[in-house]
């Protein structure tokens, strides 16, 4: 598809004091320079729920030409619709990082946005809910002024035939464990979105992100309700000529509160290409 407009190096992030009052530094900065793909695609208000409406390539870090010892990063940036007034507003990034908790064999890492992840009881209160649990940062720029946290599942599994079974035996009860977080992140106004790590037939992995209906979490994001995620995700996976030719970075699913499960909503194809999917039945 032919992009409805370009804008050659914009400036996506920064080391100078944001408005958290917080620095990043030029090893954040090359960091998100480097994705796992070098195509991004962009969100509307930073927010996963919605449609992207295009992507960024081509980062680099830049030195400030106006204050000595700063630095930006910057990318180009490609939209795919006409309606970019809601993309104009700000350039998302999502960096994850480890820093406390167990990080030697963890059954799988709690993700806290700004300025949770500075709130050493409140960390001390997650990791006495479940010690075997990793506790990172999340950094992001959000539209939702830092309210969701992201857990993500550690063990991975190959999606392949009896793949349910292998679920079942490694993951669930970890997928059980990390959901006991689920009502302490609610009572600090968090919500949890959740992110489980596959691996095709091939080999190669993939992320699916399970986005849950508000106010249902512990309900959308139970072992029974991801395992169904999977299962479309594993029918839609054999039934598409893209994902057998180029394979599968990334994949959204959206709980749908008319259907009681998970529908996939954006597919971001091994080769950086992505698709948006009906939201609506």
């Amino acid at each position: 598809m032919k992009p409805y407009k370009v804008i050659k190096g914009q400036i996506v992030s920064g080391t100078r004091e944001d408005s958290q009052g917080e620095r990043r530094s030029k090893e954040f900065l090359e960091k998100l320079a480097s994705p796992p793909n070098k195509r991004v695609p962009l969100s509307q208000h930073h927010d996963m729920s919605k449609e992207t409406i295009g992507y960024l390539e081509n980062f680099r870090v830049e030195a400030d030409p106006n204050q000595a010892g700063e630095w930006f990063l910057k990318a180009d940036v490609f939209f795919t619709t006409d309606s970019i007034d809601e993309a104009l507003k700000g350039f998302s990034y999502s960096l994850t990082e480890v820093f406390t908790g167990n990080r030697v064999n963890p059954i799988g890492e709690l993700h806290l946005p700004f300025p949770f992840y500075n709130d050493k009881e409140l960390i001390k209160e997650f990791l006495s809910t479940e010690p075997a649990v990793a506790i990172g940062k999340w950094h992001k720029k959000a539209a939702d002024g830092g309210t969701t946290a992201l857990i993500i599942a550690v063990a991975t599994f190959m999606l392949k035939p009896a793949w349910e079974t292998v679920y079942k035996e490694l993951v669930e009860p970890h997928v059980k464990k990390l959901g006991e977080l689920i009502p302490k992140l609610k009572s600090k106004g968090l919500s949890p979105h959740f992110v489980q790590v596959l691996r095709r037939p091939t080999g190669e992995k993939f992320g699916v992100y399970f986005i849950p209906q508000h106010g249902k979490e512990e309900f959308c994001l139970s072992p029974e309700k991801i395992k169904a995620g999977i299962g479309e995700l594993d029918r839609f996976s054999k039934s598409d000529p893209k994902v057998s030719a180029v394979g599968i970075h990334t994949a959204r699913m959206l709980f749908d509160s008319k259907l009681q499960q998970y529908r996939i909503i954006h597919i971001q194809y091994g080769d950086g290409t992505d698709v948006n999917l009906v939201h609506e039945p």
